[in-house]
C-alpha cells in the first residue's frame, strides 16, 4: 500500500514494483485519513508512507496497525534526513526508512526485507543515526551515564580523592 499525496511519488513507486510479479500495490491513500481504513480493509503486508504527507499522525498510524494485529509493516518515505524524526518512527514501529533518492532495487529490498520481520535503511540513514548515537571522538564519552551537572561532578571527584587518600568525604564538602 502506498500513502503519500504526491500523484508523482504514488505512481513512480507503482510502476517500480508493477515490474516485479510477487508485488503489487493493493491500495492508495492521497490523505492521511485515508490510510487506516485502506489497512484494515485492504490488509497489506506493508504501507509505504510519505513523512511529509500534510496532517500525517504516523503515531495513530501504527497504534491502529497494533491494536488491530494486521501484521502491516511499515516503511516511511523521507525527503530529508530529519534524526530525531526517524529515530522516533522507529522506536514507535517503523520498519523501514526510504529517502526519495531510492532507487527501484533499494525499494524492492527495503519491501522484502520489513516483510520478513527485520529493519531496513539505506546507507545514508544509517549513517545520520550512527552519527547522532555515536560520540564523537572529541566529546568525553560518558558510557550511558546520565550527564552530571558541575557540582555533581565537583562531589564525585571530592569522594573519589577523600576515598583514596583514606579521609572523610564530608571534610572536605
Amino acid at each position: 500500500m502506498l500513502a503519500t499525496s504526491s500523484v508523482f511519488v504514488r505512481e513512480g513507486i507503482q510502476q517500480m514494483l508493477e515490474s516485479e510479479s510477487k508485488l503489487r500495490v493493493v491500495a492508495k491513500a492521497s490523505v492521511p485519513l485515508e490510510i487506516i481504513p485502506l489497512i484494515h480493509k485492504k490488509m497489506p503486508d506493508v504501507l509505504i508512507v510519505d513523512a511529509t504527507m500534510p496532517g500525517l499522525n504516523i503515531n495513530e498510524v501504527l497504534e491502529s496497525i497494533g491494536r488491530t494485529n494486521i501484521g502491516t509493516k511499515v516503511i516511511l518515505l523521507l525527503h530529508t534526513l530529519n534524526e530525531k524524526l526517524i529515530t522516533e518512527a522507529m522506536s514507535l514501529g517503523v520498519q523501514g526508512c526510504l529517502t526519495d533518492a531510492s532507487d527501484r532495487e533499494q525499494l524492492i529490498q527495503a519491501i522484502r526485507t520489513v516483510r520478513k520481520n527485520k529493519f531496513w535503511a539505506e546507507v545514508d540513514v544509517i549513517t545520520r543515526i550512527l552519527t547522532l548515537l555515536l560520540p564523537s571522538k572529541k566529546a568525553k564519552p560518558r558510557l550511558g551515564r546520565p550527564e552530571l551537572t558541575q557540582r555533581e561532578e565537583d562531589i564525585q571527584s571530592s569522594l573519589s580523592k577523600d576515598t583514596a587518600i583514606n579521609r572523610s568525604p564530608a571534610s572536605s564538602l
